[in-house]
Order: C-alpha cells, then sequence, then structure tokens
C-alpha cells in the first residue's frame, strides 16, 4: 500500500524508500526483552485476573452477548487483533523500560467510578466499558506511560470487546425506510409509508431491526478504525477513513432494502426474500468491506511495514526501569482503588426502600367508564412491585391505562431496561414510529414518549411517562439519570411508569384525538400518577 507521491521530491524519497525495502533484507539480531520484564509482567497480569474475577458477571455478560446476538458476532476477533497489534509492537516494547507511573491511579479511580454508576443507573454497556478502562489504565499504572504510548492503538481497540452501538438501530431503521422509499418515489413506484412499514402493489414490508444495517455499521466502525491505524499516518486520513466506514455501510444498506423491495415489485415477495437470504448477511459485509479498503487505498499514507511508534525519536528509551519492588508496591495500590469502587458500588445498590406498593386502584375517570382491557397488547414490566391494567370508554372511544411501580429498582425489577416497554408483548407488537411528543394536558405542557406500534394487522399509539426520583419525564434516558442521582444522592428510590393507549380505527389514521380527550379528563399527568401511587404506597413517600 502506497503513500501519497504529489511532489517531486516525494517521488524521489518514495523511490528510495522503495529500492531501501526491496534490497536483500539484513539479518536482524532476536528480540529480547530485558530481564525487568518479568516482575513487570507478573504483576500486571496479577492485576488483570483479579480485575476480571472481581468484575467476572460484566465480562461474562460481554460474551453471552457476542454469543447471543448477531449485531456483535465481530466481537470474537477483536482480543485475536489486539492481540496481533501487541505481537508486532513487540520490538518496540523490547526497546523500552516499564516504571510504574503513579498517576495512572488517577484513571483507575475515574474507571472504578464509572462501573460504580453503570451498576447503579443498571445499564450493562457503561459497567462494562468501565472494566476495559480498568485495564486499559492497569496498563498505565503498572506498566508505565512510555508502555501505554507505545501501546495506545492496541488499548483503545479493547473498547471494541464492548457490545455497544445497538442504541442507534431506530434511528437506522427510520433512516432505511426513508431512503428506500425515496428511492421508489423517485422510479414513480406506488409506495405507503409508515414509520417503519412500507407498501408497494405486490405486498407489504417492515424495516425490520435485523434489517437496520446497524451490525455492518459497529463491524465496519471496527474495520475502519484497524484499517485507519495500519494504512495511515495523518490524523486527518485516519480520521476520513473512519467516517467512510461509518456512512458506506449505511448507504448501502440502504440501497440493499430498496433493491429488495424493487424486485418484489418487478417479480414477487418470495423471489425478493430468497435474494435477500443471498446478498444479506457476511457476503454483503465483505462487498461493503472491500468498497471501504478500495476507497482508503486511494489516499493511504503509509507503508504496511513501517513502525508503529517512532519510540526513539519521542524520547521512550531515554525513561530509567523500574525496580522489582515498585512492581509489586503497584499491584496493591492499583487493587485498592478497584476494590474501594466495588465496595462502595455495592453498599449504594442495597439502600432499602423508602417505600412499598399494594395492590393499585383505578382512578375515576369522568364521562368513561371500565371496560375490557385488551387480550393482545399489556405493556411489560417485570419486577413491578404493584401494577394496574384498566381499559374505559365512552361509548365510542376506548383507551387503556397502565401503571408500574417500583419500591426500588434491583437487577431484576427496573423500569428503563431491555424488554421493559410498552410495546409488549414483542411476538406481536414491534415499534413502528415516533409521534409528536409535546403535549398539553389538564392545562399543562408535558413531554411523553410518544410512538406507533404495530402488530399483526393492527396498530396503537401509545403515550407514555416515567416518574422517578419525585420527577415526571418522557425520555427514558432523563429517568434513567433520574435514578442514579437517586441512588448516589439520597433521593427517592421509587420509581413508575404510566402509558396510555388506543388501537386506531383506521390503521392509517392517527388516534392521538383520543389519547387526547381520556388523558384531559384524567388531569395532569403527574399529579394523577402521584394520586394512583400514593393511595397504594406503604411507607413513609
Amino acid at each position: 500500500m502506497k503513500p501519497d507521491t504529489t511532489t517531486a521530491d516525494g517521488a524521489e524519497a518514495l523511490e528510495a524508500a522503495s529500492a531501501e525495502k526491496t534490497a536483500t533484507p539484513k539479518a536482524t539480531a532476536p528480540i529480547r526483552f530485558a530481564p525487568i520484564w518479568r516482575p513487570y509482567a507478573l504483576a500486571w497480569l496479577a492485576v488483570v485476573a483479579v480485575i476480571l474475577f472481581l468484575f467476572r458477571a460484566e465480562a461474562i455478560s460481554m460474551v453471552e452477548k457476542w454469543e447471543n446476538d448477531e449485531t456483535f458476532g465481530h466481537a470474537w476477533l477483536i482480543l485475536p487483533i489486539v492481540l496481533w497489534l501487541v505481537w508486532m509492537r513487540r520490538g518496540l516494547l523490547a526497546q523500552i523500560n516499564p516504571r510504574p507511573f503513579w498517576w495512572g491511579l488517577v484513571p483507575m479511580a475515574g474507571a472504578a467510578l464509572l462501573w460504580v454508576i453503570g451498576d447503579v443507573a443498571r445499564v450493562a454497556f457503561v459497567e462494562q466499558f468501565a472494566l476495559i478502562f480498568m485495564i486499559q489504565a492497569s496498563v498505565l499504572t503498572v506498566l508505565g506511560l512510555t508502555v501505554a504510548r507505545t501501546l495506545m492503538f492496541p488499548l483503545f481497540y479493547l473498547l471494541f470487546l464492548v457490545p455497544f452501538g445497538d442504541q442507534v438501530m431506530p434511528a437506522l431503521q427510520d433512516f432505511t425506510a426513508h431512503f428506500s422509499v425515496a428511492l421508489l418515489e423517485w422510479l414513480q413506484i406506488p409506495v405507503y409509508h409508515d414509520g417503519i412499514f412500507i407498501s408497494i402493489p405486490t405486498g407489504d414490508f417492515e424495516v425490520a431491526q435485523a434489517c437496520s444495517g446497524v451490525r455492518f455499521v459497529i463491524a465496519m466502525l471496527a474495520v475502519g478504525s484497524l484499517y485507519a491505524n495500519v494504512a495511515f499516518a495523518s490524523p486527518w486520513r485516519r480520521a476520513a477513513i473512519i467516517i467512510i466506514s461509518l456512512i458506506v455501510p449505511v448507504i448501502a444498506n440502504g440501497f440493499r432494502a430498496f433493491g429488495i423491495i424493487y424486485i418484489a415489485y418487478k417479480t414477487s415477495n418470495e423471489y425478493a426474500v430468497g435474494v435477500d437470504h443471498i446478498v444479506y448477511g457476511w457476503l454483503f459485509f465483505s462487498v461493503v468491506m472491500i468498497a471501504v479498503l478500495l476507497i482508503g487505498r486511494l489516499f493511504s499514507d503509509r507503508w504496511i511495514d513501517d513502525p508503529q511508534v517512532d519510540v526513539v525519536g519521542k524520547g521512550f528509551t531515554r525513561v530509567a526501569a523500574g525496580t522489582p519492588r515498585q512492581a509489586w508496591v503497584a499491584v496493591p495500590a492499583v487493587l485498592a482503588v478497584v476494590v474501594a469502587g466495588a465496595a462502595y458500588g455495592s453498599w449504594m445498590d442495597h439502600r432499602a426502600a423508602s417505600v412499598t406498593f399494594a395492590q393499585m386502584t383505578p382512578p375515576e375517570v369522568e364521562g368513561w367508564q371500565a371496560t375490557s382491557a385488551p387480550t393482545d397488547w399489556k405493556p411489560h414490566f417485570a419486577g413491578a412491585d404493584a401494577e394496574l391494567f384498566q381499559t374505559y370508554s365512552d361509548g365510542t372511544r376506548t383507551v387503556s391505562l397502565y401503571v408500574a411501580a417500583f419500591g426500588r429498582q434491583t437487577d431484576d425489577a427496573e423500569l428503563v431496561a431491555y424488554g421493559q416497554t410498552a410495546v409488549a408483548p414483542s411476538d406481536i407488537w414491534t415499534w413502528a414510529a415516533a409521534l409528536p411528543n409535546r403535549l398539553t394536558i389538564g392545562g399543562k405542557t408535558t413531554e411523553a414518549q410518544a410512538m406507533q406500534i404495530n402488530g399483526r394487522g393492527k396498530v396503537r399509539d401509545v403515550w407514555q411517562w416515567y416518574w422517578v426520583n419525585g420527577k415526571l419525564t418522557g425520555n427514558p434516558y432523563v429517568a434513567k439519570v433520574e435514578g442514579l442521582k437517586a441512588k448516589l444522592f439520597g433521593g427517592d428510590l421509587a420509581a413508575a411508569t404510566l402509558v396510555l393507549s388506543t388501537e386506531r380505527k383506521e390503521t392509517t389514521v392517527r388516534s392521538t384525538d383520543d389519547l387526547q380527550a381520556f388523558a384531559d379528563q384524567l388531569g395532569p399527568v403527574e399529579s394523577s400518577l402521584r394520586g394512583i401511587l400514593s393511595a397504594s404506597a406503604k411507607g413513609h413517600q
């Protein structure tokens, strides 16, 4: 892979470099590490072993995610790649000396604090990132600054072990749907678009989660980052290839989705699905990856066998080695920080709840009478202390009200977590589109998590609110933060959600007017929810 040659001097330099590289190689001395490396390597391995033992739940959850979620199947390759990157730098490591860097305890403490935050907030990928940060900080602290700088990219690449990025799946689904519809309209093909659902004369299509392209975006980010480090020296070119690695798979996935719909329009849905099974998968990813590599090759500015780090020019070789005693002193210093974080997190996590909830009583709503609840839809919030599910009718309109309350949140009882959703049951209903979320109810302005959900030919409109740490919000991320604040700073541990939903009479016409009519009679959301909870609360609130 050749660098750019835009000037005569650059061309001469390239020819000289090429001649040097193609000349008969000289015999090189075997790579030998100084004896001081032995105690430092053993000390670091001891630290990592203890960290992995203390946070084994996080490590196991990462591996389970790789195993069970195709989006993160590429993560099995990350550790071998990191080991290869370290192996390629072994000659550079042999030229420098390990020496504890005591300021490394600061990022170690930061990683431990991040784990506490992730543990208290019940955000798995934050805990997993904290685990990787601890391992990275252990290299900095035990082996030293020069070693960490030499291994900067391999240490960075460890972050791809964490299963993250699927949070952008709804946005990618929405983009893919709009991109496909735009191309269909450009070709003057009759199309109806409703959220992630697309209809053409020959059939209906859904841009499902598996079709969002998120797994290829995440995998290409990992590939693009590796390619940027191996083939580019300029920071700007590295950034450019990483951006290209993100953009190309998103656009390519949009064309793939459009192609399947177009083939179905010209032939049949069955034939299009057969083509999709052949094209989609790692074959599709391979084509996208090759395209990105070819694009990058056009402006590569680094030889593949150039040294990854100039340890001599940067003065790394002039750093004096530490003593074996310093290596073993670093072990308890690092572990003291790690254990303190784990202990603090455990203490914060086991604060007793100040209130519990018993059976809740449905509120009376003027002009609306209780009626039978739907049998095919009910929000799912496992571990709730109490639930209320009641449907109301005014004779022409029907609205369902659901409330789930938690005295405190635990691993098995969280308000905001995977599977805790108003879209449930997931085998019937699926998120389709976001709806306007700024509402005025009972004369008060509020923001809800407003959405359309589709299932088996039916469509429901949903408004949802969260009540956490004494505050009402329609944003699940804000609810997470408020729950974290309550645990860290002694706030109200109680949490609840209120969901209003109604089935559309016509699938293409929103029924939010029905929700508005019921909500206005129910009254301001916060006061209504507080009233329901207060009636069922036990203990001091």
